[in-house]
């Protein structure tokens, strides 16, 4: 069986639990409220059934004992009173009235309850992941109302989460505003709590609530929301010590243990409970119904449409006219970054799956560099072809071996027009002029090699050819861009 600190004891027996306070089944209180047994008590009190005598109907009666703290208490019960009656949420349970009985006992009065706490149904084993979602998601949607009417509940824990059932049909309820915060209350909190003063559980405390700061608000209790969450998974809390002191160290400085995945425990609900424990609480989502959507569109995109209470959850979280979102569309949680934290809340293969689109994008979005890559290679081919074309050797004369030890001297050449049809070779531009050159060689010596290709006359019948700069010998390996370049440097 698992324990927890200030575990309430529990009414295991046909007659109830021995009452703790002077009140004894069958006592009226405030002449209407009559007395039947003890169902539940703790360290402050203790919760009776009664019968409404007046209405006719079965009631719950929370009794605080009178002590030395009894004011304190007292200002707590009504606090617990008023915030629970300013709430009308099917996930709170109603508030009826608070007052005080003959003996100075505080009280409050409430609807009875049908049902186990979820601490109860955790004694049984851990819940899976989808059942833990949705069992919780109306105790997210009360604390939402609550945020909105400007009260924190700060004591969020499995003992104060009530599963009810209510004709047939499960529905969470929400208890025990003692320790609420009303901060919209014209009473600051420092009359009844002050800095260094702890409230609430430990196992459940956040970080702010373990350093004993008194600002405590509403980002308090979506810490403890991921903490019964992840409890709900796991049966335990995220954080322990050997003692009270080693505890709330653990809250303040540790990180929580990893959470097992498997089917129905994905990464992204972990690193959404690994959000809402962000030590820094401004780090933490910044609003309950923040956290309830991500977790509703978790439960859509697996297929749940509703909440365990039968309550749809486009219509509470997502909105009718919502398009509902699916594993793809699921936008990701801030990533979590530091050693030792839940999981990453990056899936693995997610940078690959969206850098391999763009990268597609950005190829078939440039379709001019395409055509200029086309155009390059068609003028190359058409170089390689002149570079053949004037390879070619002279039918009246026989290919001589080039003299490297001579080197040929420039001079003037003149060049009579052919009375055949001239030989068509491809146009050059370069500089804006069209010109055909040929190389001076020495008296008597036959051309040789790619400079043998007879000469193109230009302009008129006889023209006078510059000195030219011969072409590199040809090297191995060389491709089309290559002949391409030193052509063009030979200009």
């Amino acid at each position: 069986m698992r324990v927890a600190p200030g575990t309430p004891a529990r009414d295991d027996t046909p007659g109830g639990a021995a009452p703790s306070s002077a009140l004894v089944a069958g006592a009226v209180i405030d002449g209407k409220y009559q007395l039947e047994r003890v169902i539940g008590e703790g360290g402050m009190g203790a919760v009776w059934r009664a019968h409404h005598l007046q209405l006719d109907m079965p009631v719950a009666i929370k009794v605080l004992r009178t002590g030395p703290d009894q004011e304190t208490l007292s200002a707590r019960l009504k606090i617990e009173a008023q915030a629970a009656a300013r709430l009308t949420h099917p996930a709170i349970v109603r508030v009826f009235d608070v007052d005080i009985t003959d003996n100075q006992d505080p009280y409050i009065v409430m609807e009875l309850l049908q049902g186990e706490s979820l601490w109860d149904v955790l004694e049984r084993g851990p819940l899976p992941g989808v059942k833990a979602v949705q069992m919780l998601l109306p105790i997210a949607e009360a604390l939402a109302l609550a945020h909105a009417k400007g009260i924190a509940h700060r004591d969020l824990k499995p003992h104060n989460i009530f599963i009810a059932v209510e004709g047939g049909r499960t529905q969470p309820k929400l208890l025990d505003f003692g320790v609420a915060k009303l901060m919209t209350s014209p009473m600051p909190s420092g009359s009844l709590t002050s800095t260094g003063v702890l409230i609430g559980s430990p196992d459940y405390m956040s970080p702010e609530q373990a350093r004993g700061r008194s600002d405590v608000d509403f980002r308090a209790d979506i810490w403890q929301f991921c903490v019964v969450l992840y409890e709900s998974l796991t049966t335990h809390t995220p954080f322990n010590g050997d003692n009270y002191n080693a505890l709330l160290r653990a809250i303040v400085e540790d990180e929580p243990a990893p959470l097992p995945l498997d089917d129905d425990t994905d990464e992204r609900l972990v690193a959404l409970i690994a959000w809402g424990l962000r030590k820094d609480r401004n780090e933490r989502p910044e609003s309950m119904q923040t956290l309830g959507r991500s977790l509703a569109e978790w439960l859509v995109a697996r297929g749940v449409l509703e909440d365990t209470s039968g309550g749809a959850l486009s219509s509470k979280w997502l909105g009718p006219s919502s398009q509902l979102p699916t594993a793809s569309t699921l936008p990701a949680p801030p990533a979590v970054t530091r050693e030792g934290t839940l999981v990453s809340a990056r899936r693995p293969g997610s940078a690959k799956s969206l850098a391999a689109p763009a990268a597609a994008s950005d190829a078939s979005s440039h379709p001019r560099v395409i055509i200029y890559a086309l155009g390059l290679l068609l003028g190359a081919i058409a170089c390689v072809v002149w570079l053949l074309a004037r390879s070619e050797p002279s039918e009246s004369q026989p290919h001589a071996a080039p003299t490297a030890s001579s080197p040929s001297p420039a001079r003037t050449v003149v060049v009579e027009a052919a009375p055949a049809q001239p030989v068509s070779i491809p146009s050059v531009e370069i500089g804006g002029t069209l010109e055909a050159e040929a190389n001076a060689l020495p008296d008597g010596e036959p051309p040789s090699g790619a400079n043998s290709a007879p000469p193109v006359a230009s302009g008129s019948a006889t023209a006078a050819a510059r000195p030219r700069k011969p072409p590199p010998a040809a090297k191995p390996g060389r491709d089309v861009k290559d002949e391409t370049h030193e052509l063009l440097q030979a200009y």
